[in-house]
């Protein structure tokens, strides 16, 4: 199965979130999973500042 997995974002718990998203996607691969990580504050903060500009 391909799953997404999101994780980090722009709060304070963001190193707390990128650690618990890696640790889900590395159990998930275990089981043969094909995952992608994406951490939503490259994802996000691009798109705010193209938009704001």
């Amino acid at each position: 199965m391909d799953i997404v997995v999101l994780a980090g974002g722009l709060s304070n718990e963001r190193d707390v979130s990128l650690s618990s998203g890696s640790q889900i996607a590395n159990a998930l691969k275990s089981q043969n999973h094909r995952v992608l990580l994406v951490d939503l504050y490259m994802v996000v903060l691009p798109s705010i500042i193209k938009t704001t500009i």
